[in-house]
């Protein structure tokens, strides 16, 4: 029970999204909320009953029909009065490469496993998206830091200036290893530290020569 969060979310011609909600052993209703780009809070919170050790999942344009835009990022909250699990699945529309993305709590830092920008076997060339949700009314400040992998990072990172995520917004730096700290060829591990409470997804793919991207989904962990 309680409040949580995924962000990064798409619904256009490169991809689709598909929310779910799993109970635990008791009835569940879920309150879900829409936050898109810049303009924040969208449309009308929805509700949907989930029985006991049932599992339901909707469309998200389905659950918000005509509100998604164009290449603009969305979030969701997902307000539950007992225990349940949320996620969301963003799907490439060109290969059909599902990611799956777990909500989180809202925190003020998270450490995120791996980003990349870096080649791979066969030609691949990975790189990470990072997603990012205010979901607060006031603006919030948010700071990077890249841990470069193989090396001793005990006295920090590379540190990023700082971002404004204004009220209720949702931002994704594409590329974030390579347009944020100027990597070439890399990869290690990210820190999000922020003034307030946010929430914080990641993905990272590769393209494909005959279109479309695959790749998964890097799920944020509190440190």
């Amino acid at each position: 029970a309680g409040l949580t969060y995924v962000a990064g979310l798409r619904a256009d011609a490169a991809y689709r999204t598909n929310l779910a909600v799993t109970a635990g052993d008791q009835p569940v209703n879920a309150i879900i909320t829409l936050f898109r780009g810049n303009t924040g809070l969208v449309g009308t919170p929805v509700q949907r009953p989930i029985m006991p050790h049932d599992q339901q999942q909707w469309a998200l344009t389905d659950l918000f029909p005509g509100l998604a835009q164009a290449g603009v990022p969305m979030s969701v909250r997902v307000e539950t009065d007992a225990p349940a699990i949320a996620y969301a699945s963003l799907v490439d529309q060109t290969s059909r490469d599902s990611v799956f993305l777990p909500s989180t709590s809202a925190a003020t830092s998270f450490w995120l496993p791996v980003v990349a920008h870096v080649g791979g076997f066969s030609g691949t060339f990975w790189r990470s998206d990072l997603s990012l949700l205010n979901p607060h009314g006031d603006s919030t400040t948010v700071t990077l830091e890249y841990l470069p992998l193989g090396m001793d990072n005990s006295a920090g990172g590379q540190v990023s200036q700082e971002i404004v995520l204004p009220a209720w917004s949702t931002q994704t730096i594409a590329d974030v290893a390579g347009t944020v700290f100027g990597v070439t060829s890399g990869k290690g591990a990210l820190v999000v530290s922020s003034s307030a409470p946010v929430a914080v997804t990641s993905r990272t793919y590769t393209n494909r020569a005959d279109g479309g991207t695959y790749g998964h989904g890097s799920p944020a962990f509190l440190p």
